[in-house]
């Protein structure tokens, strides 16, 4: 999982405006995809929760995270506050782990 994601991170890196719209899906998509499954990962399923009902949740979760990557592509300022927020979560977790843990 992280060697696709490295790659895509060095794909988007380049080629990033030449490839607009995609670039927005792919940001709304994970933004949707992640928060529907930390939410129903901490809610709904429990550890005697029946396998039926964790694929679900996964497919809502799926199908939530191409909705909010349609809605980024038509509205880019929301696909833009997803950018920056992932960003802040990135350099949070950065300096959490460098600095922040002796504290």
């Amino acid at each position: 999982m992280a060697a696709v994601m490295i790659s895509l991170g060095g794909v988007l890196c380049f080629f990033g405006l030449k490839i607009y719209k995609p670039t927005m899906f792919i940001i709304g998509y994970l933004t949707g995809f992640v928060v529907i499954v930390v939410v129903v990962g901490e809610f709904v399923i429990r550890y005697d929760s029946e396998s039926v009902m964790a694929y679900v949740c996964l497919i809502i979760a799926v199908f939530f995270g191409v909705l909010t990557g349609y809605v980024t592509i038509k509205t880019p300022k929301i696909g833009f506050f997803a950018l920056g927020m992932w960003l802040g979560i990135v350099i949070a977790l950065l300096l959490n782990n460098a600095v922040l843990y002796k504290i």
